[in-house]
């Protein structure tokens, strides 16, 4: 038990460093893909297709519709890559709440070391480096938090919107028979 207490002690400040600098990086490079693939389906759904000129029979007058052609296995190859990345990003956003846990566990061993130990002074300038460990990953946690709530969770919740607006031009067509397969 001793082995794994000063094993953690010695080491979980530069696990918690190592691993909220890698989750870090890993939201940043979600953050670029699903970026990338978001201005993709945008330019999907505005790029491609024509003006179609409908007349209103009552009124006699012509109105222009643009529309987008997209086909299942254009959103479908995004749909997977949009997956993929998610998975990605879900296990990073995981890893944020895991953090914290890793801090408390520092504190924890350090202070068990410590409390043995005969000398006051020894405990009390202890506590800085048990207490650290906590701190350490309570930023990278916040950080790391602010960081997902306003790139790649946005950045989800755009491109699921995309989906969906695809998914119903898909039925509309479909409906009114206008579906080529």
């Amino acid at each position: 038990m001793d082995g794994i207490l000063l094993f953690v002690d010695h080491y979980i400040n530069h696990i918690i460093i190592v691993l909220g600098f890698g989750v870090l990086a890993a939201l940043v490079i979600c953050g670029v893909v699903l970026s990338n693939l978001k201005h993709s389906l945008e330019e999907q759904a505005l790029g491609r297709g024509g003006v179609r000129t409908l007349v209103n029979p009552e009124t006699l007058t012509a109105t222009q519709e643009h529309f987008a052609t997209v086909s299942r296995e254009d959103t479908a190859f995004q749909r997977k890559n949009f997956n993929k990345w998610c998975s990605v990003y879900f296990v990073c956003a995981q890893l944020i709440t895991v953090l914290p846990l890793l801090g408390i566990l520092g504190t924890v061993a350090g202070l068990i070391l410590n409390v043995r130990a005969e000398d006051l002074d020894a405990v009390f300038s202890s506590l800085n480096t048990a207490l650290s460990s906590t701190l350490i990953a309570l930023f990278f946690a916040i950080i790391l938090k602010v960081v997902d709530s306003f790139s790649t969770s946005r950045i989800i919740f755009q491109i699921e919107t995309l989906f969906e607006e695809f998914d119903r031009r898909f039925r509309d067509a479909i409906d009114m028979g206008h579906f080529h397969e």
